[in-house]
This record gives structure tokens, sequence and C-alpha cells, in this order.
């Protein structure tokens, strides 16, 4: 016997604070990268923004990984040769 898949309540103005809360994220993590043009890896963007993941957790600091790379799909961020990350002007 197959329980029916749970059902997701998402009222809109929870969707829209988790949104908003991604947005601030961003902006920070850009604005994080302008003030260090040289560019900075992943983890220096997590450590500096108290974003690290707790130790021991299997993804470490999927979070900022994941935001760094839709700024870098947005055209907002890049990798260097060095693999660091920085701002595009």
């Amino acid at each position: 016997m197959s329980t029916p898949p749970f059902q997701v309540q998402v009222p809109q103005q929870i969707f829209e604070i988790a949104q908003s809360g991604r947005s601030v994220l961003k902006s920070a993590i850009l604005a994080l990268l302008i003030a260090n043009p040289a560019g900075l890896r992943s983890v220096d963007v997590a450590r500096s923004l108290g974003l690290e993941s707790p130790r021991g957790t299997p993804q470490k600091n999927y979070l900022v990984w994941a935001l760094l790379q839709e700024l870098q799909r947005e055209g907002r961020v890049e990798k260097t040769q060095e693999k660091r990350l920085v701002a595009r002007p």
C-alpha cells in the first residue's frame, strides 16, 4: 500500500520572506566581493559572513556555494584563473 505524497502548504507571505532573505544574502555576498577586488574563495565568503556550516556537515558551506553559483549564472560573479570569486563590473 503506497502513501499519497505529502502536500506542503506554503502561505504566500512565507514564500516572500524566504525570497527576500535569499536576495539579502546574495547582496551581502556581492558587496563582500566588491570590497575584495582580488577575489575570495567560497570558504572565505562563508567565514566572513558568518555562514559557515557546522562541523561535520556533509555538504560544507552549501548555502554559500549555491548562492555563488546562482550569482555566477546571473553574470554578477566570475571565477578567476586562480579559482577566486570576483564581482563582475
